[in-house]
Parts: C-alpha cells; sequence; structure tokens
C-alpha cells in the first residue's frame, strides 16, 4: 500500500543543512499523506456501505424465505376435500414440489450469501484495522513531519534574517566599491593625463636626444673626417718632405755640369726615367696638362716636367695610376725616396704592386 511504501521511505530530514529541495518534498510528502488518509477512509466508507447492502439483502431474502415457508406450511395443512379430483391434487403436489424447490434454492442462495457476506465482512474487518494502523501510522508521521517542516521553517525564517543582514551588508560594500570605482576611475583619468604628458616629454626628450645623436655623430664624422684629413695631410708632406730631399739631389746634380760624373749619372737616370715612363703607358700628357696648367708654361714638355718635379711633387700621370695612393700602400717606397710611378715601372709592377685609379673629385 500507498502508507507502508511512504513509511519505508528515508528521512529527508536528516540533511542538517537548509535545503529547499528538502523544504519541498516535505511538503511534497504531507499532501501525499493527507491524500492517502482521505483514500483510506473512502476506502472504509465504501466497504461499510457494502457491508449494508450486503444486510439489507439478507433481510429481503430473510423476509421471502419466510414468506415461502409459511405458504408452505398452509400447503401442508390444507385437507383435501372429499369431492375433489385426482387431477386438482397432482397439480397442487406439483406446486407443492416447486415451492420446496425454490425454498431449498433459496435457502442455499441464503447460507451461499451469508458465507459470502462473513468472508468479505473479515476481509473488510482486517482491511479496516490495516487501514487504521496505516492512518494512525501516516498520522504519526505527518505529526513528525509538521514538528520537522515547523523547526525547517523556523531554520528559514532565521537564514532569511541572516540573507538580509548578508544583503544588507553586501549593498553597503557596493557602495563602498562603487564610491572606490569612482575614485579609481578618477586616479586612472589623472594616470591617463599624466601618462600621455610623459609621454610627449619622452617624444620631445626622444627628438632633442635624436637630434643630439644626429649632430654629436655628425660632429663625430666631421671630427673623424678632419683627422683623417689631418693624419692624410701629414703623411703627405711626410712623402712630399722624402721625396723632396731626392728631387733636391737630382736637380741638383743635373745642375752641376762641372762635376762630370755626378752630372752624367743624373742626365743617364733622368733619360732612362723618360723612356720607362713614356713606355709604360700611365702617363698621358693631355690629361696631365689639363689637371696642372702651370706645366703648359714648363720648358720640356709635361712628360720631362713630371719626370723632374711632377713625381716627386706626388702629382699624376694619368687617371690610371694615383701617385700619393701607391705610396700610401707602399711605406718602403717612400722610405727609399723613391717616386712612385719610376718605382712601379722598374720593379713594382714585376713584384706584383696594386696600382690605384684616380678618384674624381
Amino acid at each position: 500500500m500507498k502508507l507502508r511504501r511512504l513509511e519505508n521511505e528515508p528521512n529527508a530530514s536528516g540533511n542538517d543543512t537548509e535545503n529547499p529541495l528538502d523544504t519541498w518534498l516535505m511538503k511534497v510528502r504531507l499532501e501525499r499523506l493527507g491524500y492517502d488518509l482521505g483514500q483510506a477512509a473512502a476506502k472504509a466508507e465504501r466497504w461499510k456501505q457494502a457491508a449494508e447492502d450486503a444486510a439489507h439483502q439478507n433481510e429481503i431474502l430473510a423476509a421471502e424465505t419466510k414468506e415461502l415457508r409459511a405458504l408452505l406450511e398452509r400447503s401442508r395443512q390444507a385437507r383435501p376435500l372429499a369431492g375433489e379430483k385426482p387431477k386438482e391434487l397432482s397439480a397442487q403436489n406439483e406446486i407443492m414440489r416447486q415451492l420446496s424447490l425454490q425454498v431449498a434454492h433459496r435457502n442455499a442462495t441464503i447460507a451461499r450469501l451469508r458465507e459470502d457476506l462473513e468472508t468479505q465482512r473479515a476481509m473488510r474487518h482486517a482491511d479496516l484495522s490495516e487501514a487504521q494502523d496505516a492512518q494512525a501510522a501516516a498520522e504519526a508521521r505527518a505529526d513528525a513531519l509538521r514538528d520537522e517542516l515547523t523547526a525547517r521553517t523556523a531554520e528559514k525564517e532565521a537564514l532569511s534574517e541572516e540573507i538580509d543582514a548578508l544583503r544588507t551588508a553586501q549593498d553597503e560594500r557596493l557602495e563602498d566599491l562603487a564610491a572606490l570605482g569612482k575614485e579609481l576611475e578618477s586616479q586612472g583619468k589623472r594616470l591617463v593625463h599624466e601618462r600621455e604628458r610623459r609621454q610627449n616629454e619622452t617624444a620631445a626628450l626622444g627628438n632633442l636626444l635624436g637630434q643630439t645623436r644626429q649632430q654629436i655623430s655628425e660632429a663625430q664624422a666631421a671630427v673623424k673626417q678632419k683627422s683623417d684629413e689631418l693624419h692624410h695631410e701629414h703623411q703627405k708632406r711626410h712623402i712630399l718632405e722624402a721625396l723632396a730631399s731626392t728631387k733636391g739631389e737630382i736637380n741638383a746634380a743635373l745642375m752641376a755640369p762641372f762635376f762630370i760624373r755626378r752630372h752624367q749619372r743624373a742626365h743617364n737616370k733622368l733619360k732612362e726615367d723618360l723612356r720607362l715612363i713614356s713606355a709604360s703607358g700611365l702617363f698621358e700628357a693631355d690629361w696631365y696638362v689639363q689637371c696642372y696648367p702651370d706645366v703648359a708654361q714648363a720648358k720640356g714638355g709635361p712628360l720631362r716636367h713630371f719626370v723632374r718635379y711632377g713625381a716627386y711633387e706626388l702629382r699624376n700621370p694619368g687617371p690610371e695610376f694615383d701617385s700619393l695612393r701607391y705610396h700610401l700602400a707602399n711605406p718602403d717606397v717612400t722610405a727609399h725616396g723613391m717616386a712612385a710611378l719610376m718605382h712601379y715601372v722598374r720593379s713594382g709592377k714585376s713584384e706584383g704592386r696594386q696600382v690605384f685609379r684616380v678618384e674624381q673629385p
């Protein structure tokens, strides 16, 4: 039965923690207990009505049986008259036999109905007793659940009060957070403004630093260029000084006819240098005159000027040979006081020394 299954169900109230689902389950169980109690009461009422109907049917059968017995008794007490015919007596006997059969059938029916009624009465009584016991247990269970529901309701009210207090605290906390958020937003705006100002200052300083670095780089480049120029001039002056000594000795020998051997050796060297330079293909007279206009007025022509003076003054014989760069690349030539092109055509070429083209200014 539903009431027994309900009694065997675990008690959901064992959970110490308040749960809205537990409260809802207890309400559902109370409603189901009430429904089961109503069903048991209705069933008992139907059993009572069935018992009353059976008793009424028994009374009707008893009345009919009594009436049949009275009729049978009157028939037995009747005496046949002297003048009656045998056929009439036979008919009366047949009626009596039919009545006896009906009475026996009614008696059997009454006995069977009484037996069925007693059986149903016993069953109804047992069911009614069981229903009453289940109803009592259900009522006890319902009382326990009501008590538990009351306790849970009290706990719920206490929790509701606690929740209200927490909500109030939460609202206050939210207000504090909102105020803090506004303050943080204001600080954030100030920080953004400060960051933009710092970024502008940093950009300006970066531009200034870039300009300063550019100026420093340009100054360093100018200093390096000046240093290179000074070093170049120093090297050039050193080379010119070394070559000037050789040029002075050669020209002095050429200008001293009284020292015959010395003069002859210088004259022979001049002729040999003129021949070698002319045959080298590196001397271009037109180019030489164009680059050095003062040579146009020199006696003996451009080639003689180069051999006697130009080679020792670091002048270039043509676009394919740079005298200064040859001296810079071969300091031993300068140390011996030899002119660049003279050294190259005599031994430098055979030694595989590099020549340099004249760079355009």
